[in-house]
């Protein structure tokens, strides 16, 4: 499958990346031990959930 980089697709990964930044920084400030394990991954999951339920057409194919 060839994707095809679109204004609108590189605003999501840009967009993905700036909240993927936020989430370490409020885990490392707030988070009593974020190297816990599981914890990035929990994060990672809900953010990756939460961003494709936004933007639908880019995940039709998963």
């Amino acid at each position: 499958m060839k994707i095809g980089s679109s204004d609108s697709l590189l605003a999501l990964v840009n967009n993905y990346a700036k909240a993927l930044r936020y989430v370490l920084f409020w885990l490392k400030e707030n988070v009593p031990n974020p190297e816990e394990e599981g914890v990035l991954g929990k994060v990672h999951e809900e953010l990756y959930d939460k961003i494709r339920s936004e933007h639908k057409p880019y995940f039709k194919n998963r």
